[in-house]
């Protein structure tokens, strides 16, 4: 791990988010400046700069870190799709958060179909680039508030895929333990169809913040392993329709009760399946 500022800015180097997610965070609490953007009390590095040599070593553990509701938004993002039911299922408070018009799914459509393509034909394409921001987001920021992401840069260099992601604003807390693992899984799912190693991955923010209600946070040593969803064949296209797929029996079957011959033919998606029955097993019954 390594950790550097330069005046407000902080690049935060590691191989294992998992283990120094605790020591970001510090960071920002002890030395960050101190803001009150919307009346709101916050810590922040502007800009921020996360760097991950390891990128499946990504998923935090905190309190209230949902790994069922992680996966939902990542199906729905490989799917290109926005179904708010199926957020609410796994985290009704998150899902309030959510609306048709910012969230990313839609947003993303085709574009990793088509990155998949500039990247075969040009091995060192500098237009592997998903657009989420769009030049209308801040005139309905406020009754639909702001996309916080602007794009993600696919790069394809040798036989490694890197992804540098581009933020405005970044939440350290509720935003980074579910937006690294999403946008990380992405960047597993291109590698997997182009047949790739898997590179670094960079997040750059215009603001990385803390709120103060989460100046005191705990948090704990983890040890999951992003896993990669993506399609052993047919590419980003197979994987968009596979994650389509797994939505749609994900509606037919609330959590994750399809069965296991179904499942079968899906290898790649049982850590999803698994997290869905395990949410279910403890909360199913209540929920519904």
């Amino acid at each position: 791990m390594r950790s550097s500022w330069f005046g407000n800015m902080l690049v935060f180097e590691t191989s294992d988010l998992r283990c120094t997610y605790g020591a970001l965070l510090e960071e920002i609490c002890v030395r960050g400046v101190e803001t009150h953007p919307r009346g709101t009390h916050t810590r922040e590095a502007r800009p921020m700069v996360v760097r991950l040599t390891e990128p499946h070593k990504c998923v935090v553990k905190r309190p209230g870190m949902n790994r069922a509701y992680m996966w939902m938004e990542v199906t729905q993002y490989l799917a290109g799709e926005y179904d708010n039911a199926l957020l609410a299922r796994y985290s009704p408070k998150a899902a309030e958060m959510n609306n048709a018009f910012g969230f990313y799914g839609p947003r993303i459509g085709n574009q990793l179909v088509e990155i998949e393509h500039e990247l075969r034909h040009d091995k060192d394409s500098r237009r592997g680039l998903v657009y989420i921001g769009r030049p209308e987001d801040l005139m309905y920021a406020k009754d639909l508030d702001m996309v916080c992401t602007l794009g993600w840069q696919f790069q394809r260099r040798g036989e490694t895929l890197e992804l540098q992601v581009f933020m405005r604003s970044w939440d350290l807390v509720w935003g980074l333990s579910y937006d690294i693992p999403a946008f990380v899984s992405m960047q597993l799912a291109m590698a997997r169809a182009l047949n790739l190693d898997v590179g670094t991955y960079t997040h750059v923010a215009g603001n990385g913040h803390v709120y103060d209600h989460h100046f005191d946070l705990t948090v704990s040593e983890g040890d999951y392993m992003l896993p990669c969803v993506g399609s052993y064949d047919g590419g980003m296209n197979g994987t968009r329709e596979f994650a389509r797929l797994v939505l749609a029996f994900e509606r037919e079957f609330p959590y994750g009760a399809i069965t296991d011959k179904t499942l079968d033919d899906m290898p790649q998606w049982e850590p999803v399946i698994t997290a869905w029955r395990k949410y279910g097993a403890r909360h199913g019954a209540k929920s519904a």
